[in-house]
């Protein structure tokens, strides 16, 4: 049926009126014993008298989504809408509806319009669903744009860098002027920050493989646990971890692993220091550092005998 000029002057007609809101009725009844089909035609035969009103276009809107037709559902409240711009059933079922259709953005606005108009708890668990999804398509879309962009730097990169001259076979050399210029050119190429690469969503390894000094993923704020697994304990206890021996004692990282690299950097007392409290001797004597334990002078022989340890005079 024709959609009316909500801005047109409407005379009002008693049986009109009365006759519409009679076989709405009846169409909010069949929609309540599941009958959608004649809940959509009941309410088709209440909009030829009241085809002006919001709730008569809002209510066949919600028919229709229950009838599994997102699309009419759509087209009915947008048309009730354009009534009332604040009919909260008008807005909750065409947020209901795009979110059927995977158009989560347009679904959390429409949602939370209505939750502004008319306050509803499920209408709130389904705006954080929506909120959840639109992030990630976000992202998603940011994501793409990014590799987009630097897909045309890269050939605008291409198409500025200078062409080597082209000699006649046998006789083909890079010229000095043309081999600086290339070198200038390359010295002169910006690469991004690590804050910008972080921000692009680059993980640690991701950041490791672009050549990133692990004291500057420390300082991008990742923790010693996110870098646990790369690079690898052994590059964390280098000089540029930025690292201290408490840092992998609150990390828990086994001692065995990390006891030779740690020594290469740190003396054996100040690793049991740090270590205090945390391992028993047994323990430290398998992670190969007898002669470095007994060179402390923090343990007698008498304690190494016991653990079967004998030293040679």
């Amino acid at each position: 049926m024709p959609t009316p000029d909500p801005s047109a002057e409407i005379e009002w007609d008693e049986e009109k009126d009365t006759k519409g809101a009679q076989f709405k009725n009846e169409g909010v009844e069949l929609m309540g014993s599941d009958d959608y089909p004649g809940a959509v035609t009941k309410l088709t035969e209440a909009l030829k008298f009241c085809a002006h009103k919001a709730p008569f276009w809002a209510f066949r809107a919600a028919a229709y989504l229950k009838w599994k037709k997102p699309l009419c559902a759509i087209k009915d409240a947008t048309v009730a809408l354009k009534f009332n711009p604040e009919n909260a059933k008008a807005l909750r079922t065409r947020g209901q509806a795009n979110r059927y259709l995977g158009n989560y953005e347009q679904a959390n606005l429409d949602l939370n319009a209505a939750n502004r108009v008319d306050y509803d708890d499920l209408t709130l668990e389904m705006i954080k669903f929506v909120d959840a999804r639109a992030a990630k398509i976000q992202a998603k879309k940011r994501r793409e744009d990014m590799a987009k962009e630097e897909a045309a730097q890269g050939e605008a990169r291409r198409r500025q860098r200078p062409r080597l001259a082209v000699l006649p076979r046998r006789r083909r050399k890079t010229t000095t002027k043309v081999w600086a210029a290339w070198c200038k050119w390359k010295q002169s190429q910006k690469k991004p920050t690590v804050a910008e690469m972080v921000a692009a969503g680059y993980g640690v390894s991701k950041l490791r493989s672009a050549g990133v000094s692990c004291a500057d993923i420390r300082a991008a704020g990742f923790s010693i646990e996110e870098m646990r697994k790369h690079p690898g304990p052994s590059r964390l206890i280098e000089a540029d971890g930025g690292f201290q021996l408490e840092d992998f004692c609150r990390a828990h990282f086994p001692l065995k692993e990390i006891m030779g690299g740690l020594l290469q950097h740190f003396s054996i007392n100040e690793v049991l220091d740090a270590f205090s409290g945390h391992y028993t001797l047994r323990y430290l004597i398998e992670c190969n550092t007898v002669q470095a334990l007994r060179a402390t002078g923090r343990f007698t022989t008498a304690e190494f005998y016991q653990l079967g340890v004998i030293f040679r005079l």
